[in-house]
């Protein structure tokens, strides 16, 4: 017979299996007593957003400082439009000056080009930043800025007979005529006109950012002034931006994942000297010195970013004598500076790679715990969402069963309780709960039984203490739902029983042809998973080679990229399903050569000696965060604010 012993305790196991009570989110139970958490690594205190010490650009959002407003653009001659959480619509108008006639005339904050598309103001505070159409050349009502100050103007439409190209932020339309920036508070916001077709001297936005631009309308050198900016320069044709003081992004809302690009984090790099302590990993076999024979990665790093503390040498030299050097994820300052990149390209976040073949080496266990900091501290600095995902890979099926379950769970609530890696702003939440993924259960090569899969899932969703539950992702075979060479048998029910699947198929398909014969799966795929209640994300992923890991050098460049166009053909069908999330394979992963971070552009970067991969490999000529900016532009088009269409959402600069 069971007796509860809770007398005197706070909080602890009551001797049934269950709690006597239960600590706040911010405690640990301690001897039956709730203490503050310890938080040995920093996770929770680095770069905790705050509202307080906001600049005049910028405006509370989501509790962090964030511009007051910025420009987005979409390619969709329909206005239908979202602006990010946080933000409102404070002003739309058509930017072509001949419409869609392939030149760029649009231009938004995080890079993204369109041609005959609208421009909208996307303001946090709507009521004292927004357009108002000043000035009509059709008649018609207009609205003034009133008592507040007026930070510039410019011409939309090129007659009365075009119907609407503008809406300002008060629903007042235009035809043609004049929209002007209200500010009516003290926030730093204005347009300034940045480039001239016609000779005129530029004011530019000085030392305030520029947050998204377009072109004038009409577009003639012999129209007369069509756009003026806050400081009286006034352009006859050319583009105007708008600029504003703060160098921060819109945060991404990390309370869904409903909607959401999500890259692969692998995190795993390692180098002699960044106090990690175990040598080279990921770059050149364990314990081999750093030359090309001992390579696993194929993809060259773009490190010409990187300050001299984030570089260590290798035993190859660059064209120009110098030592090739590689980075190490250990260093917080480098992976702060990947999120950057992802807030610059307006990428949402990471699922953070983190494998249980590690958990049991301390000097691993330590490492991986660090760059879990240095996630989170990236992340939460420029308001992007991570999220943990376990992969079973690495670890023999013998000790799978010893201790493999038990192993993710008391990683997991280590995370949890010791260093408070849910707790951190950044981490991404579904229905109030934390997200977790679990990566590799039911594919033959991997360990892992029916029963133990079950009881993995079981805890995070239901027997687990509250704290510890999760919305559970499951990262599982091509053929999930049919089952082929790659499925163990059974475990469709265990597929079932996550609150998604993402079919991994990196590799799947060599080429567009290959993936399209694939696509009746995926969307027969989607619609299983929403019969039995599930969501579906999908992965996309832009090319493979992995010669130097696999020494067979006759397959280099195995897959080709083709300058993006094979990820975005298949970003945009992907997209066209109507995916809970977007899985994109990888960010930082050059063993594989998935990654979409900024690459080695030419040969020049790269060591003098071995096969290395660089982004002109297809014969194009693509700068360094090529892949970036198309990661960030099908995140666009997640978010709502445009379909994507053609070859390449636009042509290489």
């Amino acid at each position: 017979m069971c007796n509860p012993k809770c007398a005197g305790k706070q909080c602890g196991n009551n001797g049934c299996g269950g709690q006597c009570g239960s600590c706040s989110s911010n405690e640990n139970c301690e001897n039956s007593q709730c203490v503050p958490k310890a938080n040995p690594v920093g996770i929770v205190p680095d770069f905790k957003p705050s509202c307080g010490g906001c600049g005049d650009g910028e405006a509370c959002v989501l509790g962090q400082c964030a511009p007051t407003a910025v420009i987005l653009v979409s390619g969709d001659i329909s206005p239908s439009f979202d602006c990010p959480t946080g933000y409102t619509q404070a002003g739309r108008w058509r930017t072509a000056p001949n419409w869609a006639d392939s030149y760029v005339d649009g231009q938004d904050t995080y890079g993204y080009l369109s041609d005959g598309g609208w421009a909208y103001l996307c303001s946090a505070k709507p009521n004292s930043v927004y357009m108002a159409a000043n000035g009509s050349d059709c008649g018609g009502a207009t609205t003034l800025c009133g008592g507040s100050k007026a930070k510039g103007d410019f011409h939309v439409g090129q007659g009365c007979n075009d119907g609407v190209v503008a809406i300002d932020g008060k629903g007042k339309t235009l035809k043609a005529g004049w929209m002007r920036l209200c500010v009516e508070d003290s926030s730093q916001v204005k347009l300034e006109p940045t480039m001239s077709d016609c000779g005129e001297s530029l004011a530019g936005c000085g030392g305030w950012q520029n947050k998204g631009g377009w072109h004038t309308v009409p577009g003639s050198c012999t129209s007369g002034n069509e756009g003026t900016g806050a400081s009286g320069t006034a352009i006859e044709s050319g583009w105007l931006r708008l600029c504003v003081n703060s160098g921060r992004f819109p945060p991404v809302n990390p309370d869904t994942i409903q909607g959401k690009t999500l890259f692969g984090y692998q995190g795993w790099f390692a180098a002699p000297g960044d106090g990690a302590n175990v040598g080279w990993r990921h770059w050149f076999h364990a314990g081999k010195t750093p030359v090309e024979g001992n390579a696993t990665f194929d993809l060259w790093p773009d490190m010409s970013e990187l300050d001299g503390d984030e570089k260590f040498s290798t035993s190859m030299t660059l064209p120009n004598g110098q030592p090739a050097k590689l980075f190490s994820s250990a260093i917080q300052k480098t992976v702060r500076r990947h999120f950057r990149w992802m807030a610059q390209a307006g990428i949402d976040g990471v699922f953070l790679q983190r494998f249980i073949s590690e958990l049991k080496d301390p000097a691993h266990l330590a490492l991986r715990n660090k760059i879990t900091a240095n996630v989170a501290a990236g992340a939460t600095e420029h308001g992007r969402v991570f999220g943990l995902m376990y992969d079973i890979s690495g670890v023999a099926n013998n000790q799978f069963q010893t201790d493999g379950v038990e192993r993710i769970i008391t990683d997991w609530e280590m995370l949890v309780d010791g260093m408070g890696m849910t707790d951190s702003p950044a981490y991404l939440h579904q229905g109030g709960k934390p997200v977790v993924a679990l990566w590799g259960l039911g594919f033959s090569d991997r360990p892992g039984t029916v029963a133990q899969a079950k009881r993995l899932i079981d805890y995070f969703q239901s027997t687990a203490a509250p704290q510890y539950r999760a919305y559970v992702v499951g990262g599982v075979p091509f053929h999930w739902r049919t089952s082929d060479a790659q499925v163990k048998p059974g475990f469709l029910s265990v597929f079932e029983q996550y609150d998604a699947v993402s079919p991994w198929s990196v590799g799947r398909y060599p080429n567009t042809g290959s993936f399209d014969s694939n696509f009746s799966t995926i969307q027969s795929d989607k619609s299983y998973a929403a019969s039995k209640g599930m969501g579906y994300a999908p992965v996309a992923w832009p090319g493979f080679s992995w010669v130097n890991l696999k020494k067979n050098f006759n397959n280099f460049n195995q897959i080709p990229r083709n300058g993006g166009k094979f990820f975005w053909h298949q970003a945009k069908k992907l997209h066209s399903i109507n995916p809970t999330f977007l899985f994109i394979a990888m960010f930082d992963e050059v063993d594989e050569s998935t990654a979409m971070f900024k690459a080695a552009t030419k040969s020049s970067q790269t060591a003098t000696t071995g096969t290395w991969l660089t982004l002109d490999q297809d014969g194009y000529n693509l700068p360094s965060d090529w892949y970036l900016r198309l990661g960030g532009a099908i995140t666009g088009a997640m978010d709502g604010r445009y379909t994507p269409k053609g070859d390449l959402p636009f042509d290489p600069p």
